[in-house]
């Protein structure tokens, strides 16, 4: 296997060759470049190296080989849940440490166009990033707003003699939390 790295102008790969009488079993080393945006699979390559044997004959023959072609992993990635109280604003969650240079995209059936939720609730979030070169990451996380605490100070019951009821006249109160504003 042979991941890709941005420096793939001087990949080497050794290869043992199987007639050891041309090259007095010495290895064989076989420089290429594998452009960034190379598929992803199996490929096949030959060398045919050309050399004395040991009657000073020159011969020529084909070493066959598979090369698997892989992309890199982007490594030092995160994307993790958050929990928010209801204010007012809009919430996000963000990839940190993504490379400047990625693109990075936030999908979820549960938030508006913009990527950011705003009212109390779970909103399950996909994140990719994407870069030449290597493999597309992706991972999912939650965003939670809870709901914001919510309180009447002030309100008074007016005096009331029992009268078998449980209704009561009240009076006087303000909210106060986020709902007063």
């Amino acid at each position: 296997l042979f991941p890709m790295s941005p420096d793939n102008e001087n990949m080497v790969i050794t290869v043992p060759l199987s007639k050891a009488e041309v090259f007095d079993g010495k290895i064989c080393s076989i420089k290429f470049k594998v452009k960034d945006t190379a598929e992803e699979k199996e490929y096949e390559v030959s060398a045919t190296p050309v050399a004395k044997n040991s009657s000073d004959e020159v011969e020529a023959y084909t070493v066959p080989s598979v090369i698997n072609v892989s992309k890199p992993k982007m490594e030092g990635l995160s994307f993790d849940n958050a929990e928010f109280t209801y204010d007012g604003t809009a919430k996000a969650l963000a990839v940190k440490g993504a490379p400047a240079d990625a693109t990075v995209t936030y999908e979820s059936d549960d938030f508006n166009a913009d990527g950011k939720a705003v009212d109390a609730g779970t909103y399950n979030i996909t994140a990719t990033v994407s870069k030449d070169g290597y493999k597309t990451w992706t991972k999912e996380a939650v965003l939670t707003i809870k709901p914001a605490t919510l309180t009447v100070d002030g309100l008074k019951a007016t005096e009331k003699t029992y009268d078998g009821t449980t209704e009561v006249e009240l009076t006087g109160g303000e909210l106060v939390g986020l709902a007063a504003r």
